[in-house]
């Protein structure tokens, strides 16, 4: 059993079923052991409820978009931040975020920065170092 210090709001596995990251209406991200649901690393200085959980297809990072709009990227390998960012400007709670994906490819040569979507909103350039 997954027992956090609130309600679960987002779950995601890793694309490798080793991990699993769970956010929290305690304003955490918790990444856990998936065979003994042990955490892993706990990331709590979110600035509010995290809304929406992404693994990169290689399972190297971690997206995490928020009910006030701000996305952040995360190494899986370290649980360093690499991209903080305001995505969506005011606060954006209505209907709250939809949804949160990693893109493999941009623009019609599908060469260039590699972006995190985000339904229902534009997408976010990552610098080239934090390509999923």
């Amino acid at each position: 059993m997954i027992a956090d210090e609130d309600s679960i709001l987002q779950l995601v596995w890793s694309p490798d079923g080793k991990e699993i990251v769970t956010s929290s209406a305690d304003g955490s991200i918790r990444v856990r052991d998936a065979a003994t649901l042990n955490a892993i690393s706990v990331l709590s200085d979110q600035s509010d409820w995290v809304a929406a959980l992404s693994i990169s297809a290689d399972g190297k990072r971690l997206a995490a978009g928020r009910y006030d709009g701000t996305v952040s990227v995360y190494d899986m390998a370290d649980y360093r931040q690499l991209l903080a960012r305001s995505a969506l400007g005011a606060p954006y709670q209505r209907p709250g975020l939809a949804g949160l994906r990693f893109v493999k490819s941009c623009g019609p040569e599908k060469t260039g920065p590699c972006y995190v979507g985000l339904s229902r909103a534009k997408a976010v350039p990552l610098p080239g170092e934090v390509r999923p």
